[in-house]
């Protein structure tokens, strides 16, 4: 899924030398550097936590995810009950697939600060990615986040100036950490740069931690942008408010950077939860959450907090026209089936890479092909090849590959047969972006939107027998999609003309249908007063 992401690891700052040192230079990219005066420091002085939690830092920054880990704990060990070390310890365990591990330690740091929104917001994404947790238990925490940090502004009431003529320009705004290059805006970037600018004006709230060019060039192309980094909710929710918006979009959730403080204020008439981390907000001051039927079935629509809203499809993407499909699959000219995931590295799980073991031993000769820029990490790869083996599936019958532009990012779909989907947190962009290389897609339907992303946009192209309903299910839907090559071969001559005819390939079509969707709303809150 789209905003798939945690908060980033903080490093507050401390008097000691040594580890102001260190921060000034990370800030200046000198991790080399960094790194030498932190080690220094370390055998000097010993295992001091927040000389370990700066060199996790490094480590994070150079890519050695499992080191940074290793480093986190170290740190915990040595100030035990400090709950930011053991939130940061949290994220780190999260980047590498650890959820379950992860869980434990927000519950920490949350007994020992409980008012911390944001710890708490670590814990809900970490629910998503728990095979355990169904839609009762992750909304039920949603709720108590609600309830413990926002509840307090349900009791305000709010007079809005917007006037309420229903077919006039409407101001719509849209709140994100992640107007940068990142999954996430690949997924939305589309629909608010697709506006009707005759109907609708765009503005742009950004937290956005790192900017980059996908950023300047957002902010060039809408017409209101401001960076709230660093600001208050209060301050934010007034500058949202003085603005005049009129519909307001929470683009990041519970996921890293979200602020939702801000939604709690209601700055706006009408207030959406829509494509990044929209998996619920717990938030009643949030009046819609964009989903479909599939991910959010009619049965289960009372759990949530927000009405739930239906889009033509769950996700849309302005699909690349290079590279070209190659015509045939790798199987037509070669014996051995490969089967392939080219998701991040955090939703691989033991019991997902399990399962692809398994799955792969069971279907002669096959391969199993993991692509991922986490996987430059030789730590981390030297686990995942682990687990496969404790699985009994040898390195010999696995490939893994790191970080590639994304020509050659996708051009690599050209060595899979079929692509298997993790779980239960699914793939979003990764599953589109296959698709329109002409793989199919296996998925496993889970219990929450996070684990039927897969199942929507597979019943969206017209493949929902592709989706499983358990893990047996699974596996054999692979091995039967791996063995029809004359129908893989029809699939990659028609997929793309497919996906363009609907609007989860064409972006303009979905935005449209967004847009009646925002007007609908919008006409409803004029008739209301």
């Amino acid at each position: 899924m789209p905003g798939e992401r945690c908060g980033a690891l903080s490093t507050d700052a401390d008097p000691r030398s040594a580890y102001a040192e260190a921060l000034g230079l990370l800030a200046r990219g000198a991790t080399a550097e960094a790194r030498q005066c932190l080690e220094a420091a370390l055998a000097a002085e010993g295992g001091e936590g927040r000389l370990l939690l700066a060199l996790a830092a490094v480590e994070r920054t150079e890519g050695h995810l499992d080191r940074a880990v290793t480093r986190l704990a170290d740190a915990v060990a040595a100030m035990p009950g400090e709950p930011s070390l053991l939130n940061n310890l949290g994220l780190a365990l999260m980047e590498v697939g650890r959820s379950r591990d992860a869980m434990a330690r927000f519950r920490q740091a949350l007994t020992l600060r409980p008012d911390d929104a944001e710890i708490h917001s670590n814990l809900i994404f970490a629910l998503d990615a728990d095979p355990k947790a169904d839609v009762v238990v992750q909304q039920r925490e949603r709720r108590r986040w609600f309830e413990r940090h926002a509840a307090g502004f349900s009791k305000e009431t709010r007079a809005f100036s917007n006037s309420r003529e229903p077919d006039r320009r409407l101001h719509i705004g849209y709140v994100s950490a992640d107007f940068c290059r990142h999954s996430a805006a690949a997924i939305f970037g589309p629909i608010f740069l697709g506006h009707d600018t005759g109907q609708f004006q765009v503005a742009c709230y950004s937290s956005t931690a790192q900017e980059d060019e996908a950023t300047e060039r957002f902010r060039q192309r809408v017409s209101i942008w401001r960076d709230i980094r660093g600001q208050s909710d209060d301050d934010v929710a007034r500058t949202i408010l003085a603005d005049g918006v009129d519909i307001l979009v929470d683009l990041s959730g519970h996921s890293g950077g979200g602020r939702l403080g801000v939604f709690a204020r209601k700055p706006a008439p009408i207030q959406i939860s829509a494509w990044g981390h929209a998996t619920g907000t717990g938030l009643p001051m949030i009046d819609a959450l964009f989903a479909d039927a599939i991910v959010v079935p009619a049965e289960e629509r009372r759990l949530y907090a927000e009405a739930v809203v239906d889009l033509p499809c769950l996700l849309t993407f302005d699909a690349p026209r290079e590279p070209a499909i190659p015509p045939e699959p790798p199987l037509a000219h070669s014996d051995a089936a490969v089967f392939g995931s080219f998701n991040r590295v955090a939703k691989l799980s033991n019991d997902v890479l399990g399962c692809w073991a398994k799955l792969v031993l069971g279907y002669p000769g096959a391969r199993l092909l993991l692509k991922d820029a986490g996987l430059d990490d030789p730590d981390l790869r030297a686990r995942v090849l682990g687990i496969l083996a404790q699985a009994g599936l040898p390195a010999a019958r696995v490939s893994l590959r790191g970080r590639s532009d994304r020509a050659l990012h996708l051009a690599a779909y050209g060595e899979v047969d079929v692509a298997l989907d993790p779980f239960p947190m699914n793939g979003g962009l990764s599953t589109l972006e296959a698709l329109w290389m002409g793989v199919p897609v296996v998925a496993l339907r889970g219990r929450s939107i996070s684990a039927r992303g897969c199942a929507s946009i597979l019943t969206a192209i017209g493949e929902p027998d592709w989706v499983a309903a358990d893990e047996a299910g699974y596996g054999a839907i692979a091995h039967r999609l791996a063995s029809e090559v004359a129908m893989r071969r029809a699939f990659r001559a028609t997929i793309r003309e497919r996906m363009s005819a609907h609007p989860i390939g064409n972006p303009a079509l979905y935005c449209r249908a967004v847009e009646d969707i925002y007007r609908r709303l919008w006409r409803g809150w004029c008739a209301s007063g």
